[in-house]
This record gives C-alpha cells, structure tokens and sequence, in this order.
C-alpha cells in the first residue's frame, strides 16, 4: 500500500515539473520571439523612407538660413555714381560713370566697380561737328578714417583715341590709371550720401600722352545710394 501511495506521488511531482517547464518555456519564447517578416519590413520602411517631418524640417531651415544671407548682402550692397557735363571753347561732353559698392569692416569701407562712358563733341566754324568716346570700368576702395574724411584707392582702364597712326588717323589705345587720394562725404540719409574726390594719377607723369587727362589731378563729384 506504502509503495502504491509513494509510486503515485513520483509520478504526480514528474508530470508537475514537466508542466512547469513547458510553461516557461513558452513564457520566454513569446517574450524573445519577434516576427522577422514584420521586423524587417519595418527596417526597410525606415531606411528607404525616412520620416518626412524632419527632412521638411532640415528644408526649411536652411530656406530661412539662404534667405537672411541674402538679404544680409543686399543690406550691404550700396549703388551709386558720378554724372558730369560741360561746355568749353567749341567741345562739350557727357560723362555717366554708374558704381556699386559693397559696404563691409561696419560700414566704415565700400568697395566695388563702376563703368565709364564719356561722350565728346568737336565743332569749328566751317567744319562738321565731331565726336569721339572714352568707355573702360574701375575697381576701387575707400574708407572712412574719420568721420565724414575718407581715403580712396582705385585702378582705372579706359578705352580712347590716344594715338595717331601712318596716316594720321586717331587710334583707340588702353590706358590704366593707378589713383589714390581722398574725399569728404556728406550724408543726407541712413544710406545715401554725396562724395567729393581729390585723386592723382601715380602713372601720369611718366607718360602723360597716354592719358586722356591734361593734369595728374582728378576732381570728381558723386553719390551713393
């Protein structure tokens, strides 16, 4: 009777333990198992497309960044020019010379290009009135050293009828003028301004029929914008 009652709880406890660690195993494989199909569906999915709110982000940022460099360089940009005309002893000219200027080192320096263009006109009783024309550009640099007094640098290339030929004929040459000198500026806005120069040409000397000036000196009137 003992042995029957000790060969029953034997067998009990082994179907018991049996139980107990099929059950946990079955615990941790749904714990550890993860559907591949679905895990790796979901790493494609990222990889090939990636979340739109933070590229649209990342697009507009640098949008907005673009956009205030730009309108950071046009602040600075500052357009300007000289216009001259006169009237002496049977000659008349017109001279337009538009600039645009970069202002930089807090607002104290402008440097830029401009372009020239002069227009003469000859006349002598008895003979047709004639015309001749000066073109070229410039690359210049001022800066204000104090207050409204500044000091300019520029290289100056024009285009005119210098030289004769065989026969006598004018013959258009380039000239390259080395100025330097300084102005006054006077302001009648937050940007706008009126420049007066006094420049000298360091080549005039040397060569002075190179040149379509009569003097080293250089006087000009201008504005900036």
């Amino acid at each position: 009777m003992r042995f029957k009652i000790y060969f029953a709880l034997v067998i009990f406890s082994l179907i018991f333990f049996v139980n107990s660690n099929t059950a946990i195993a079955q615990t941790q494989d749904s714990a550890v198992y993860t559907d591949p199909a679905k895990s790796q569906t979901g790493a494609v999915y990222k990889k090939k497309y990636p979340t739109k709110t933070s590229k649209n982000s990342k697009s507009k940022k640098k949008q907005i960044t673009d956009s205030s460099s730009l309108r950071e360089f046009v602040k600075h940009l500052t357009p300007g020019g000289f216009f001259n005309f006169g009237i002496s002893n049977g000659s008349s000219y017109l001279e337009v010379d538009p600039l645009i200027g970069y202002k930089w080192l807090n607002d104290k320096m402008i440097s830029g290009v401009g372009a020239t263009y002069i227009q003469y006109w000859f006349s002598s009783p008895g003979i047709p009135t004639r015309t001749t024309s000066i073109f070229g550009g410039r690359l210049f640099t001022n800066y204000e050293v104090f207050q409204s007094f500044f000091l300019h640098t520029e290289i100056e290339a024009l285009n005119w009828a210098g030289k004769e030929n065989y026969y006598g004929e004018k013959v258009k040459i380039w000239s390259l003028s080395p100025l330097v000198g300084g102005g006054i500026r006077q302001k009648f806005s937050e940007r706008g301004s009126f420049n007066l120069y006094l420049l000298y040409n360091l080549a005039y000397n040397a060569h002075p029929e190179n040149f379509p000036y009569t003097s080293p000196l250089i006087i000009r009137a201008g504005f900036f914008f």
